[in-house]
């Protein structure tokens, strides 16, 4: 009896699994009502663990809250056609209830949102009102101040102790104190081949990470505007970022990125990333203060006599290793500076000009051409013969920039040269996913 009980027990269970998955449900959203629902919200409320809704195309003035659900959202064509629109008003997801990586948002663009106040959240120290970079555009100034000021998070998303998957997203013209277009509060989402561009921000044009542990991956941050960080500004942060640009940025510190730690454990890591022309008073590249970094396998590239370029990576406090990068460009500030920072700097390429001999160089760095294919149209692999290739390379480094094997075809009319049509720039890798 008791063996048929266990037995029963067990089919019983194996029948309710069976029936569970057999229930998941496709639900259709079509704006001009040929599908189950004409607003993603209402769909959303209809679904249960395990659903899809599949959004078509058009433009959606919605706010989405999943409520904990791990249930997929979806723009069947892509975030070109399929739009959220805040309408300059409010934001336009939010993930509060600890959302894992199975609740996923995909193919949309986000934009004209608004970030909403946190008041659990304390502000950051930024004031709007004073600063020279509010004069060049409106809309910074226009950030709530008062008991508002560094209250308002995550212009486009604002996810908050959970993990969701965010993917193949545009995060546009969107605006917040902290966050332009992605504002992540002790949380560790999944941000995969996502653009963040030309959004307004005191802290984080892209995205605004306190204590949380975002990994985000072929990801494009361009054209935003904000005080700190132009593409990412992470808080006592262990964000991983990897495959991923940052050009064109304008900011008051930070060009690419801002870290600062205010005394928790603080490490943040970035590999196969390009670090490019933002447009930065102070650090074209990253700023790191009392905050762990780790920079591997990427570039620092701004060249152009029109371009004021300062340092590529400054630091005071915390450790910071920079191994098998390239740098190149006008640097009148130094590429590197380390104050009161434990440095590890090895295997990496400058040009033009000698290795830099701040932060205690090791001798496996070297100031030769890394022989770039075309940069200036974003291509970062190296041609033939090129020192950072691993056979070129100083002994024990490997391959030295992003990109492990020469990818240069023959040169164009123009003495010029462009990548093998097989292999694709990081930009195209993040725009076709």
């Amino acid at each position: 009896m008791f063996r048929i009980s266990i037995r029963a027990l067990g089919w019983t269970i194996v029948a309710a699994w069976i029936a569970t998955g057999a229930h998941a449900t496709t639900f259709v959203v079509d704006p001009a009502g040929g599908g189950d629902f004409e607003r993603i919200q209402d769909a959303i409320d209809a679904s249960h663990h395990g659903d899809v809704i599949e959004v078509l195309p058009g433009t959606y003035f919605e706010s989405l809250f999943y409520g904990g659900r791990r249930i997929v959202v979806r723009g069947v064509e892509g975030p070109e056609v399929t739009i959220l629109d805040g309408e300059d008003s409010h934001n336009l997801a939010t993930f509060l209830f600890g959302e894992p990586r199975a609740s996923v948002l995909e193919g949309f663009t986000l934009r004209h949102g608004r970030g909403r106040p946190i008041t659990a959240a304390a502000p950051v120290s930024v004031d709007l009102t004073s600063h020279p970079l509010s004069a060049a555009d409106p809309r910074l100034r226009s950030l709530e101040q008062g008991e508002e000021r560094g209250g308002t998070y995550g212009g486009a998303i604002v996810c908050s102790s959970a993990g969701p998957t965010l993917r193949n997203l545009i995060f546009e013209d969107n605006l917040a104190n902290n966050g332009g277009g992605l504002a992540i509060l002790f949380a560790a989402p999944l941000v995969d081949g996502c653009q963040f561009r030309g959004n307004v921000a005191g802290a984080g044009g892209g995205i605004f990470g306190r204590s949380d542990r975002t990994d985000f991956r072929d990801c494009v941050f361009e054209d935003n505007f904000t005080v700190f960080g132009g593409g990412f500004y992470g808080e006592d942060s262990q964000a991983t970022g990897q495959g991923s640009s940052f050009n064109g940025n304008i900011t008051a510190g930070g060009g690419s990125c801002y870290l600062l730690g205010t005394g928790n454990p603080g490490l943040a890591t970035f590999h196969h990333c390009q670090f490019g022309a933002n447009f930065s008073a102070d650090v074209n590249g990253i700023t790191a203060l009392f905050h762990d970094l780790v920079v591997r396998q990427s570039v620092f590239w701004a060249r152009g006599p029109e371009l004021h370029v300062t340092a590529s990576i400054v630091t005071t406090g915390g450790s910071l290793t920079v191994a098998n990068c390239i740098f190149e460009g006008r640097n009148e500030d130094g590429v590197l500076a380390c104050g009161s920072t434990n440095a590890d700097i090895r295997c990496n390429v400058f040009y033009p000009g000698d290795v830099p001999q701040t932060c205690s160089p090791a001798a496996s760095n070297r100031a030769v051409d890394p022989r770039f294919c075309d940069p200036s149209s974003g291509d970062f692999h190296v041609a033939e013969g090129s020192p950072c290739l691993p056979e070129n390379a100083p002994a024990g480094c490997g391959a030295i920039g992003i990109y492990p094997e020469a990818g240069c075809v023959a040169p164009r009319a123009d003495g010029s040269s462009s990548p093998d049509a097989g292999v694709r720039t990081l930009r195209e890798r993040a725009l076709t996913r």
